[in-house]
């Protein structure tokens, strides 16, 4: 099976969800690390998206994320700001570690790149209202072709 190499977007992905606390080889574990991320996402989000601009964005990503990784079939959008995601814990513990971790960072990236087409150009950015995040990596580093983040 050949495999193309993560992007910078799927880098920072990984990086998102280690830094939550998600050890990618245990389901569980990262499932709850990406519903954690998707809860920080939405605390600084509100003032550029909205609460219901966000749950849209999240749940577009979700649809998105599941054609090329069916294991996030579980994965639901809610209401609730401080659980947006859930259903990547319990749901997840018997599945492929590989194919959990896979479907989340797809997820994420998906997420990401989605964003970029909403922030793009518009003030405030996310990096204003998401100190720390600049750091993270180099938007610069990410480029948009054919309506895709590379």
């Amino acid at each position: 099976m050949t495999t193309t190499p993560p992007t910078a977007l799927e880098h920072l992905a990984r990086r998102l969800l280690e830094e939550e606390g998600g050890d990618l080889a245990r389901p569980v574990l990262a499932g709850e690390a990406a519903e954690r991320l998707f809860a920080t996402f939405h605390g600084h989000l509100i003032p550029l998206l909205g609460s219901s601009g966000f749950g849209s964005l999240l749940k577009r990503s979700l649809l998105r994320s599941v054609r090329d990784h069916p294991v996030l079939e579980t994965a639901r959008v809610l209401a609730d700001p401080a659980v947006p995601l859930a259903g990547l814990t319990h749901d997840l513990k018997d599945r492929d570690p590989e194919e959990v971790a896979r479907g989340l960072v797809g997820l994420v990236s998906r997420f990401l790149a989605e964003l970029g087409q909403v922030e793009r150009g518009r003030e405030p950015s996310v990096f204003t209202l998401w100190p720390g995040l600049a750091e993270s990596f180099d938007p610069e580093d990410l480029v948009l072709r054919d309506g895709e983040w590379e």
